[in-house]
């Protein structure tokens, strides 16, 4: 980007884009310009002073100081903050769509902040999704989460699709923080070329960063028959939100489900993958190309390299 090191870095999501991995292994790395605000503490402090922050009561100056004074030991080390929170963009499985006015309290705190987007092929991050939901105790079928594009006037599904046309977060930001404060990089890059990944968002840092030689997996989620079975048992169990942690048939219940996904033989997953897959292809067919032909010309992506629908 240029010589000047930024005073902040803002990574706002998407979910299941690699977060854990960007995290862990390159942001975390001690030769790196770069380092979490907040240590583990990061993503909790963001939640924290910007997603659960009252609209009515927010007052940017004092969010600002409260979010520096956190990060003074990281600047005390001569390494740039960064703030990131995955969910920042709006949270899908739970039902949050507060992405639009958590860009603008970001933009009132931090208005010199870089912003560090991910994305991920509209139908595999679905399909992840999905997952999510499910894990988080969510009870309804693939095709009532992503919808079948039918729904009755007023209704819509728990995903809805233009979430993930991700031309309009890009937008949004570049016309906050300014069309060069904004780099887009795609999970698949980090799969395909993790050097090449690590070194973009050095160069749009103007910050060291050193390379990573294998992209890996923090987090390998369930295989599917498990996961029907746990959807299954989130009907049967009943859950207390405000009471967190696993009790009684809930422990019984994710037991079971792990013998599941620790015995179902691999040829099994696959043929559950095929049709998860295939509906999510489906549902999904041409919705996205005139985003992603936008989100290439706000970027200068070529996203068709990585499988995206173009």
């Amino acid at each position: 980007m240029n010589s000047q090191k930024p005073p902040v870095l803002v990574h706002v999501g998407y979910i299941k884009t690699g977060t854990t991995y960007l995290q862990k292994r390159i942001l975390s790395q001690p030769g790196s310009d770069l380092a979490l605000a907040a240590g583990e503490m990061t993503r909790a402090q963001t939640v924290q002073n910007i997603l659960l922050a009252d609209d009515y009561s927010f007052d940017p100056n004092e969010i600002q100081k409260q979010m520096e004074a956190i990060s003074s030991p990281v600047r005390s080390l001569g390494k740039i903050p960064v703030w990131s929170e995955e969910s920042l963009l709006g949270d899908p499985p739970t039902r949050r769509y507060d992405g639009f006015s958590n860009a603008r309290k970001l933009h009132a705190v931090f208005p010199d902040a870089l912003i560090l987007i991910t994305i991920r092929r509209q139908q595999s991050i679905a399909l992840s999704m999905y997952r999510e939901y499910v894990l988080g105790e969510g009870k309804l079928p693939i095709t009532s989460f992503i919808g079948t594009g039918d729904e009755a006037l007023s209704f819509t599904p728990i995903l809805r699709p233009e979430f993930l046309c991700y031309d309009r977060a890009i937008h949004h930001y570049k016309m906050l923080f300014g069309p060069d404060r904004v780099l887009v990089l795609p999970q698949e890059m980090l799969a395909q070329d993790p050097a090449g990944y690590v070194k973009t968002l050095a160069d749009f840092t103007g910050c060291k960063v050193p390379s990573v030689s294998s992209s890996g997996r923090e987090h390998v989620g369930e295989k599917l028959p498990a996961l029907a079975l746990r959807r299954f048992s989130n009907r049967l169990v009943a859950h207390d939100s405000m009471k967190p942690g696993r009790h009684g048939l809930s422990k019984v219940s994710d037991r079971i489900v792990r013998l599941v996904n620790r015995l179902t033989p691999k040829n099994l997953d696959a043929s559950f993958k095929r049709r998860y897959e295939h509906i999510v292809e489906q549902r999904y067919d041409g919705f996205f190309r005139t985003s992603n032909q936008q989100t290439e010309k706000l970027t200068g992506l070529d996203l068709e390299r990585y499988g995206y629908d173009t």
